[in-house]
């Protein structure tokens, strides 16, 4: 009933007439919790309710159950507890490792909790990506794992395919469920009987594609190596393809059976290879810098959308081409996603995104396009110029930048158009005071996502700030600021009778804001304590009009 194929010729030739499904980690970490256990256990459902708990914990976590000694036994099963000496029902093993302090890889219930939650704690060293159809004819399952490294490693590496079902029932001791929790006052099973019956097991393991340790993929590999192994397996008449779901994992092969830990995996949902729907797919609309928070805002539509669970939203990392996720959105929230760990004022930034649909398939990160943000910066201040340029933005297409400029916090006008191959701007003579520059462009029909009954029409670049100082109005040679760069305190001198005191960040946005003060013969102290790291500017204004600036840095 099943079969492996080191070419994925088959595979591809039956997606010919069978669409193929695909989910990925996509850089995540999950954890297999593997659990020994029997119908004729009474202690069965009390690790029901632990492995229940550890996934409402951990949504990561991959529950699976070999079942011992009853009407859902196999021999793929039977030789994994033989080959890791399983002797304890149920017990369990987090990605079949040996921790410090156990005996055996498969523990007791009481520690599952720790043990996932340590192991979520280490970083991924594979990405797993399983390609998988159905024939329903012939009731065969083709299914492709692909694995990439994402760490050079040592060793030997084993691809692997679970087949698991759910909701299995049937009649008699071998499907009647033990229960000693029947008389436990508050137990999720307390008065269920003793034993349950018409009991629905679930996360039943029916075979492993692979055997117990599953099938040669790597030796040695070094980061970005890839490999993949392809499989069939004929689903038996007995077992109901609309609860069947797969597993899909990479493991190390080591000389002993301590070195045999699982590296990632990755699930479809239950009757996944029964789904019936085209897989749904997205694409980001714009990113753009929200002006309240100052922070990268994705947006993208989700009309049309069909069968959508959730949302994942991914940035590239310091290296080009490697994405890592940075939030999970579900269907039914607002299509928009406030990246707050973003800096725009700092650099550009890359983003991509993808759907999961409600048969827990993710769209291949790899199919979503890129949007990377503009980046504006200014340069210098020479004869009365300001010299700015900018990253420009990468997603959509456009033929012109808008120019804006803020004078003093004022409000952005228009001063110039340019083309879409044009990335700098010079500003001749702008007016008096703190000048803020940001590049925006035009999205013809705007985007429309849920959050909003208005159209997103306006991608916004960051705001770069500079100066400029005018005829006798603005002067930053007589003002002093010390220590400079400072971490608690400023001291300013060279003020003179009554001033206003405004601080700007680097945005423009003002951070501190004085009525007058008289600062005649005295050294002015500010606390700039709660100031986040970063360029500020401080501007004093006397009641002429006449302004002074100078600049100082928050540690």
């Amino acid at each position: 009933m099943r079969h492996l194929y080191f070419s994925a010729l088959l595979l591809l030739s039956s997606a010919t007439l069978f669409a193929q499904d695909t989910v990925s980690t996509n850089g995540q970490k999950n954890v297999l919790l593997e659990s020994a256990t029997g119908a004729w256990t009474g202690w069965a459902p009390d690790g029901i309710v632990f492995l229940d708990n550890v996934k409402a914990s951990y949504p990561s976590t991959i529950c699976l159950q070999h079942h011992n000694n009853d009407g859902m036994v196999n021999t793929q099963s039977t030789a994994y507890q033989a080959a890791f000496s399983v002797t304890g029902y149920p017990t369990g093993a987090i990605n079949r490792k040996l921790y410090s302090g156990q005996s055996g890889i498969s523990a007791s219930r009481g520690i599952w909790m720790s043990s996932v939650a340590a192991e979520l704690q280490n970083s991924p060293t594979f990405d797993v990506r399983l390609i998988y159809s159905y024939n329903p004819s012939t009731r065969v399952i083709s299914a492709n794992v692909q694995g990439t490294a994402l760490t050079s490693l040592s060793g030997l590496y084993y691809t692997n395919v679970y087949i698991v079902e759910d909701s299995v029932t049937g009649t008699g001791s071998q499907y009647n469920q033990a229960n000693y929790s029947d008389n436990t006052t508050g137990h999720p099973f307390f008065g269920k009987g003793n034993p349950i019956t018409n009991f629905y097991h679930m996360n039943v393991v029916r075979d492993m594609l692979g055997g117990v340790y599953g099938t040669a993929a790597f030796n040695n590999p070094t980061t970005n190596t890839t490999a993949n192994n392809s499989y069939t397996y004929t689903v038996p008449s007995g077992y109901d393809i609309n609860h069947i779901r797969l597993v899909a994992t990479i493991s190390k092969y080591g000389t002993t059976i301590n070195d045999r830990e699982i590296q990632n995996a990755v699930e479809t949902n239950s009757g996944v290879v029964a789904c019936s729907y085209a897989q749904p797919q997205v694409q980001i609309c714009v990113v753009t810098t929200d002006t309240v928070s100052g922070k990268n805002l994705i947006v993208w539509e989700k009309a049309g959308i069909q069968h959508a669970k959730s949302y994942k939203i991914y940035r590239e990392t310091s290296t080009p081409g490697n994405y890592q996720l940075i939030g999970t959105q579900a269907a039914n929230v607002f299509s928009t996603y406030l990246d707050a760990g973003s800096n725009p004022q700092s650099q550009s930034y890359t983003y991509k995104l993808t759907v999961v649909d409600s048969c827990n398939r993710e769209m291949p990160l790899s199919s979503a396009n890129a949007h990377s943000t503009v980046h504006v910066t200014f340069n210098t201040l020479s004869n009365n110029t300001i010299y700015i340029s900018w990253v420009p933005y990468v997603g959509r297409p456009y033929t012109t930048y808008t120019i804006s400029r803020s004078n003093n916090n004022g409000p952005w006008t228009q001063v110039a158009q340019v083309t879409s191959s044009t990335t700098s701007y010079n500003d001749a003579n702008p007016p008096s005071g703190v000048n803020s520059y940001r590049v925006e462009i035009q999205v013809p029909g705007g985007c429309s996502p849920s959050a909003k009954t208005t159209a997103y029409n306006t991608i916004i670049s960051n705001a770069a700030v500079a100066w400029h100082t005018g005829i006798a109005a603005v002067n930053g040679n007589s003002l002093k600021i010390y220590p400079n760069p400072a971490n608690d305190m400023i001291n300013v001198e060279g003020l003179n009778g009554e001033q206003n005191i405004t601080i700007l960040d680097v945005t423009g946005r003002v951070v501190l804001s004085s009525a007058s003060v008289d600062t005649r013969n005295q050294v002015m102290t500010i606390d700039v304590s709660s100031f986040a790291r970063g360029a500020y500017i401080l501007k004093a204004t006397d009641a002429e009009g006449n302004t002074t600036i100078n600049r100082f840095q928050k540690l």
